[in-house]
């Protein structure tokens, strides 16, 4: 799934997935996965922008959901957020009733 350059990938095993910042634009990009069985959204990131190299984790459940997202207005620096993967500043706009700052796309997996 593409924004632009940035991606976010879903392996063949369904749990490895990989996030890529290929734009030197300034705008931080993260993925956002829902596994099977659960309605807990995790949280996975580029955290050293466009230079090489890029996020990835491996799940224990399958994802059957994710986005691509890309920050638009605030960069995140690297390493920053919660422990569960969550970016700072999506934590501080919890509460809000719409994700503003962003784009995303969304690819549904069976």
């Amino acid at each position: 799934m593409y924004e632009g350059s940035d991606y976010a990938s879903v392996g063949n095993d369904r749990v490895w997935v990989e996030v890529c910042d290929m734009e030197n634009d300034g705008n931080g990009v993260y993925g956002k996965f829902q596994l099977y069985g659960s309605a807990t959204w995790h949280y996975v990131g580029d955290g050293n922008g466009s230079q090489g190299g890029c996020g990835n984790r491996t799940f224990t459940n399958r994802v059957i959901v994710f986005y691509v997202l890309r920050t638009l207005s605030v960069r995140t620096p690297a390493g920053a957020g919660s422990s569960n993967g969550e970016p700072a500043w999506r934590q501080r706009m919890a509460g809000q009733p719409s994700q503003r700052g962003t784009r995303w796309r969304a690819a549904e997996r069976g």
